[in-house]
């Protein structure tokens, strides 16, 4: 007879034997209500108020219709207890059964997964209300499954007896609630007792239906994607090995790491154990360091704060394609394959496990770069299920929803790509992965791209000795995709270049370029489904390459090499360094402005890498989640900033030197070096000073600066060549004046350093010093203003022997050639910069005219004023016009000459430096075919 059967056939008395054990046990039963419990919006009476001889009856319990996921208990007791019952004694159970049996569900009793207890004390003299937590687990949480639940009240014996059939002998020991645990599974054992005294049992249908609608302070679990080369991605060493058995290939420390990460043709991965486990959190190349880092600790906080119940990143294999990424992801403890089948893809696997613990019962997603473009395909993947209802919200960050101009030239050139100047990666190595990579192909600008903006994404120089026939093919820009894609297919006819030789264009694959038109016909018209928002946020106010400019690397005259055409960035101030806002911006959601340069004056700067890093990001998303936008960020606005009118500088530097910026607090903007612990050499970005940011085109380096700051610049030679350096006087997008300094002869040693003021205007410019062979001594001043030619400016001793040497003159930078004092500061600090061979760091900017330098050539700690050649005065400037043949063959014997040594000889004893005695060479031949 199971125990249910005996509760329907009690006497009127109060003594009920159970038909089990060595000895018959007396339970008291009560026959009227004795206690009302609640439970998340729905209520148990463990008595029935139409018969008091019958149980309760049954009901049914929804998922979806309850207030909350928990185990709290609210429980009322109707009447006194039979008698008083310690804490130690009395109990609230809530357990799982078998509807036919009425044991447990399974036979074993499992705490917290087929039943709980809790230990409740009852007065014989007056009711009382009990708060408690049982857990199975919570009803409404999605492991928790549909069955027949029961729950009573009762008091269990101090101790049970036992006696042994065979010997006679009874003994006695305390009742534990592992005894309990073992009635209520019914074991069989003739020694199972159960309680002294018990309520009826109120039983309910439990019905697993979904997550429970919320009520108040509903807020979404979080889901977020990352953008491209922000997941780690590993492979395992062989077999056997038992120390440092993991190999990290991206952040890469080697050439090789990355060649490990090749892809072949048809986009699929050369290697087949590559794996990922974590996003990234900061890394030394992406500006200040931070890439996710701080972006965690602010999803965490929200975590911590009750606002959400959990958040997740979700690491993936950038280099593949989005169905792959959410076709696979088999899951082996930490690791993720995105390269192994399995029919629980990782991503949608966590999208429903947060749905299930989240209040909301739904999940909004966070994208970043190219995490967006990922997302859209999620969304049309839940959609072909119909679970797209998953979803609530869908917060875009810095998405290229149509493609961005920067993609064209990392694949055409490897742009970007090279680490610690190739030590770590080369740009030839960084070209070739991209060459296969399908996520690169599915950043370029797509077909509506051209549609949404205005601006060519590329132009070309018309010069025909260097054009390459590139402008008889596509004319001066690219204003269609049809010759985009003509272009990146090489169908003009340019032959695929060797793989170092990444200044010439490549040619691309394509397979790989027709199935990136594929993706974005399908997502660029995506609209999210009906119920779930969509939030569109840009980065704006630092430049960001709106046109990829192929120019003639020599567009005065060519001293060396042979000319060919190099990239330059036309920036635009609608973007965030990497994303225009047309892009960024392409959806149908809610459109949000975030104001970089503003943001980045008083904060650590940020640009697309670090923007989720920032302060105000992570406050709108705050509000988003919360659904109050009522109030915004300071810098983030529903209506377009206006730049038409913002003054900015943009430095642009040719190789072979560096670009380094100073302030007067010595903060750095550029390429610098450092050694970490464990020796290993890394490159990265420093964006210290205010109002400044460092990129770099190929061999074209840029710093822009809004001008707020003054500032020292630097021109550190890296090796042997000829620096070209331009400075562009903007407002908003359009140059309003500029300088070039052409053909600055550079050695390693070479140091080359102007100032310049406040104001963001290039009158606030000092004139440009160069001590070309680093030993302190400045040896030819520049004055700023148009085309300046190096080689109208050396000084030649023959001409000033006999003339008094201008001095130089406070305040230089109107032209003229008389510049400021150099002062060369010998004592070097710890501070890393790009030049591997000696530490050079300048001394901070200041308002006057003076540049301070640090050269490592110098032996003696102190500081001193160096004596300067000044040049020539009045000399008039010569530019040759490049239409005129002799003038720019003439150029061009100075070049030769260029690279005689200035070595001591009978016809020079002093020793003569090199480029002066070009320049006569060169100014002799000038002198004798155009009569000067």
């Amino acid at each position: 007879m199971s125990r249910k059967t005996s509760l329907i056939y009690i006497f009127c008395a109060v003594v009920f034997l159970m038909p089990f054990g060595a000895h018959a046990q007396e339970i008291m039963i009560t026959f009227e209500p004795t206690f009302h419990a609640q439970h998340a919006g729905f209520s148990l009476y463990d008595g029935n108020p139409d018969d008091i001889f019958t149980p309760p009856p049954p009901i049914t319990a929804s998922s979806s219709k309850l207030t909350s996921v928990d185990g709290e208990w609210t429980i009322t007791e109707l009447r006194e207890w039979f008698r008083d019952v310690p804490q130690s004694r009395g109990v609230y159970v809530l357990a799982r059964i078998d509807p036919d049996t009425f044991a447990l569900e399974g036979g074993v009793p499992v705490r917290g997964g087929n039943y709980d207890l809790a230990h409740v004390s009852f007065s014989a003299s007056a009711t009382s209300t009990h708060t408690l937590t049982l857990s199975m687990p919570f009803l409404g949480d999605a492991a928790t499954p549909s069955g027949t639940y029961l729950f009573f009240a009762a008091e269990l014996p101090e101790t049970k007896s036992v006696y042994d059939e065979a010997t006679g002998i009874e003994t006695t020991s305390p009742y534990t609630d592992d005894d309990l645990a073992a009635w209520l599974a019914y074991h069989g054992s003739p020694n199972i007792f159960g309680p002294t005294s018990m309520t009826f049992e109120a039983t309910f249908e439990y019905i697993n239906d979904g997550p429970p609608p919320c009520t108040e302070d509903c807020f979404s679990n979080v889901l977020f994607l990352p953008g491209v080369k922000a997941s780690r991605l590993y492979k395992a060493h062989p077999p056997g090995c038992v120390v440092n058995c993991e190999d990290q290939l991206w952040e890469p420390n080697t050439n090789s790491d990355v060649e490990d990460l090749f892809m072949n043709p048809d986009g699929t991965s050369v290697r087949s154990d590559i794996y990922t486990r974590d996003i990234l959190d900061s890394h030394f190349s992406f500006g200040n360091g931070d890439v996710y880092g701080t972006f965690s600790k602010f999803m965490k906080s929200e975590v911590d704060a009750g606002i959400i119940n959990a958040w997740s990143d979700v690491p993936y294999d950038w280099r593949l394609d989005p169905d792959d990424i959410l076709e696979k992801g088999a899951q082996t403890g930490e690791r993720i394959s995105y390269l192994t089948a399995t029919d629980t893809p990782y991503i949608i696997q966590e999208l429903k496990r947060l749905a299930g613990t989240s209040k909301s019962g739904k999940v909004t997603i966070v994208a970043h770069s190219n995490g967006g473009l990922l997302t859209k395909a999620l969304m049309n993947k839940l959609g072909e299920t119909g679970e797209e209802d998953l979803v609530d919200k869908i917060i875009f960050v810095g998405v290229p929803q149509t493609g961005t101009p920067k993609a064209i030239a990392v694949l055409l050139h490897g742009y970007q790509e090279a680490l610690l100047s190739g030590i770590i990666v080369k740009t030839s190595t960084a070209r070739t992965l991209a060459e296969n990579l399908p996520a690169a192909y599915n950043l370029l600008p797509s077909e509506k791209y051209f549609y949404d903006v205005a601006t060519p994404p590329v132009e070309f120089s018309n010069e025909a000795t260097t054009g390459d026939g590139f402008h008889a093919a596509y004319g001066g820009s690219i204003n269609s995709y049809s010759k985009l894609r003509e272009l990146l297919l090489g169908l003009e006819g340019r032959s695929k270049p060797a793989a170092d030789n990444t200044d010439a264009l490549n040619v691309l694959n394509y397979d790989l370029l027709t199935q990136a038109e594929a993706l974005h016909a399908d997502l660029d018209d995506w609209e999210p489904p009906d119920g779930v928002e969509l939030y569109e946020i840009a980065g704006v106010g630092i430049e960001t390459p709106g046109t990829i400019k192929y120019v003639d690397s020599c567009p005065f005259s060519c001293l060396t090499g042979d000319p060919h055409l190099v990239m330059k960035a036309d920036p635009l101030l609608e973007g965030d360094g990497t994303v225009i806002v047309a892009s960024a911006h392409a959806g149908t959601g809610t459109k949000y402005y975030f104001n970089i340069a503003d943001y980045n004056r008083t904060h650590t700067q940020v640009n697309h890498a670090s923007i989720m890093g920032a302060a105000n990001i992570d406050s709108l998303i705050d509000k988003i989640l919360r659904d109050d936008t009522s109030l915004l960020p300071s810098t983030i606005t529903t209506i377009a900033p206006f730049f038409a009118n913002t003054k900015h500088l943009v430095y642009r530097v040719h190789s072979p030197v560096s670009l380094d910026l100073y302030d007067s607090s010595s903060n750095h903007t550029g390429i610098a070096t450092t050694t970490l612990p464990d020796g290993t050499v890394v490159s990265f970005v420093e964006n210290n000073i205010p109002g400044t940011y460092y990129d770099q085109f190929g061999e074209v380096q840029y710093v822009f600066s809004d001008g707020s700051t003054p500032v020292n610049i630097v021109l550190d030679g890296q090796e042997s060549g000829f620096a070209t350096f331009d400075i562009d006087e903007m407002t908003g997008n359009v140059t309003v004046a500029s300088t070039t300094f052409v053909n600055i002869p550079v050695q390693p040693q070479t140091l080359i350093s102007m100032s310049m003021s406040a104001g963001g205007s290039i009158s606030g410019a000092s004139d440009l010093s160069i001590d070309t062979d680093g030993d302190g001594v400045t040896d030819t001043i520049l004055p700023p203003g148009g085309v300046v030619m190096y080689e109208d400016f050396v000084a030649d001793e023959e001409e000033v022997s006999g003339t008094p040497v201008p001095q130089p003159q406070p305040g230089g930078g109107g032209g003229g050639g008389n510049g400021p004092i150099v002062t060369i500061t010998a004592t070097a600090t710890s501070t890393s910069t790009s030049t591997p061979e000696a530490t050079r760091t300048p001394p901070a900017a200041t308002s006057s005219p003076e540049i301070a330098a640090t050269s490592s050539q110098m032996k003696q700690p102190t500081l001193a004023v160096k004596k300067i050649v000044a040049a020539a005065s009045p000399k008039p400037l010569v530019i040759a016009e490049r239409q005129d043949a002799t003038a720019n063959n003439v150029k061009l014997v100075a070049g030769v000459a260029a690279s005689l040594a200035g070595t001591s000889s009978p016809a020079n004893p002093a020793g003569e430096r090199w480029w002066s005695r070009a320049y006569k060479i060169a100014r002799n031949i000038i002198r004798f075919v155009i009569g000067l």
